[in-house]
């Protein structure tokens, strides 16, 4: 008996460490040099995580000219600038958390749902390894740590029973939390979550309807530092001023489709037939258990759940938050500006359509209700969805394996006709001095000068001359920058005008030398 607990154990642990190995070894192997993709919200996380190591707490420097030298962080949580100003290179940190989100899910089914442990690692693998999260880990961006919360949230809540109840709520709380912080549009999941508390595996609805109202307000309780920091700090409970969105519903709706579907499918109108086909099945099959879950506690409570019944919660669960999330993220977009549905946007989503699909094909592989070829049948569209997914991911990250050693950038896709790009330095000659800049952080990590805001005009000639004085260039790239540039020439006739990375760049010599 021993023994065989011992041997039971072992390959939970084995399991666990291939479910975060793989996903982690090929974070680390993609990009060359071992340098992840930048892009502006990139330069943005670095640069605070910067600040944060240097001492100056959660601030963005203003790179202003005269003035103040920093300003609260607001714009994006903290918990991603937080974890990059360890000083554990950005790479490293996307592989353990990838490979750690991985063996989250390995333990969700292995554990929770008692799957065999070589077929929960490949579900593990399945739910890891999909395109938008292979993009997502290989830029420095906070999506993967946020998912990784949004995780630990899933397999908590996963494992809820009576008698343990409120513990496993309350951790999932915690871990949803946490969650926002790393992405402010995780709080998409709330609403998701008040709605599955409503279905969960609990024979008391009085709890479930506890559970469900009690979520945001524990929600708003363990998000309110966050809240009242940014009103403070910035006067907008968000974090920054949000402009009025520009695209229609019916766009956005589109976009998030196209999005979520690529990550299952080829350019092919009949797969994507049979991936819409499939999804209607996972739906189907979801409402199906609901119906059957509510009968239960209606005239068969005292009859024992079935073993499983908790691969039917967790698959809800997990489907309820994709669909929520992704409409959510599509009204969002409706009423505010910000990028478009991409990729990156609804890869939340994505994963947790995957997860819905793992614990589908779970629920109806193992079915007592039906014999073996039964069981196979039913679990088949499932199964070939997650085939689906891996196919696409190893097909994308080849591609963006070769593309990073030939041109730079991995070139992931991102809508149809449009890829990521990665932000590289380029090489220019040293400016000595500070240079002026409509994008001060931008140009900085570009360029390696010393770079700061064009102050605000119009300028008196007392301004020019203190100006001139502070800073040695001038890099013209819009109108604010070129009209400062020709009454700058007016005040410095020996000022030169020389052609830079793509730009003009207007040098002078200190006044008096």
């Amino acid at each position: 008996m021993a023994r065989s607990q011992r041997r039971s154990t072992d390959s939970l642990i084995l399991g666990a460490l291939l479910a975060l190995l793989l996903p982690a070894v090929i974070v680390l192997n993609l990009p060359p040099a071992g340098r992840l993709a930048i892009t502006p919200d990139s330069i943005a996380y670095l640069t605070v995580a910067g600040q944060i190591a240097g001492g100056k707490g959660l601030s963005m420097p203003t790179f202003a000219l005269f003035g103040h030298a920093a300003q609260a962080f607001t714009t994006w949580p903290p918990l991603f600038p937080l974890v990059l100003a360890s000083g554990v290179a950005p790479i490293w940190l996307q592989a353990l958390a990838l490979g750690a989100l991985g063996a989250v899910v390995f333990a969700m089914f292995a554990g929770t749902l008692r799957v065999n442990p070589v077929v929960a690692v490949l579900l593990a693998w399945s739910c890891a390894l999909s395109m938008p999260l292979l993009v997502d880990a290989s830029y420095v961006w906070s999506e993967v740590l946020a998912l990784l919360m949004a995780s630990l949230m899933l397999w908590s809540l996963a494992g809820l029973r009576e008698s343990n109840a409120w513990w496993r709520w309350g951790l999932g709380m915690l871990a949803c939390a946490l969650s926002i912080y790393a992405r402010y549009a995780m709080v998409l999941l709330v609403p998701g979550l008040m709605l599955a508390m409503w279905m969960a595996p609990l024979r008391a609805r009085g709890r479930r309807v506890s559970l469900a109202l009690l979520t945001p307000l524990a929600m708003v309780v363990l998000f309110a530092p966050l809240l009242v920091h940014n009103l403070l700090q910035g006067h907008h409970v968000t974090g920054a001023v949000r402009q009025a969105a520009g695209r229609s519903l019916a766009t956005n709706l589109s976009d998030a489709v196209l999005a979520m579907a690529s990550a299952f499918a080829v350019a092919s109108p009949w797969v994507a037939v049979f991936v819409v086909a499939g999804l209607a099945a996972l739906a189907v099959a979801a409402l199906a258990w609901l119906a059957r879950v509510r009968g239960v506690d209606r005239g068969m409570a005292e009859q024992p759940a079935e073993p499983a019944e908790p691969a039917a919660w967790l698959a809800r669960l997990a489907l309820v938050l994709a669909l929520v999330y992704a409409a959510g993220m599509v009204l969002l977009r409706t009423l505010v500006h910000f990028d478009g549905l991409d990729t990156r946007l609804m890869s939340p989503a994505v994963y947790l359509l995957g997860l819905a699909i793992c614990a589908g094909a779970v629920l109806h592989g193992r079915s007592p209700r039906h014999g073996v070829w039964e069981r196979a049948v039913l679990a088949l569209p499932f199964v070939a969805l997650m085939a689906l997914s891996l196919q696409r991911a190893a097909a994308q990250g080849d591609e963006a394996w070769h593309a990073w050693r030939s041109t730079g950038t991995p070139q992931w896709p991102r809508k149809p006709l449009l890829v990521y790009l990665n932000i590289q330095p380029i090489s220019v000659p040293p400016v000595q001095g500070v240079v002026l800049s409509e994008r001060p952080m931008m140009v900085q990590f570009l360029t390696g000068w010393t770079v700061r805001q064009i102050p605000p005009g119009p300028w008196s000639d007392a301004e020019l001359r203190n100006i001139a004085a502070a800073a040695r260039a001038l890099l013209v790239s819009d109108r604010d920058s070129a009209e400062l540039a020709a009454r700058l020439r007016q005040q410095m006739p020996e000022a030169t005008l020389k052609p830079m990375a793509g730009r003009q760049l207007l040098q002078w010599s200190p006044p008096g030398s």
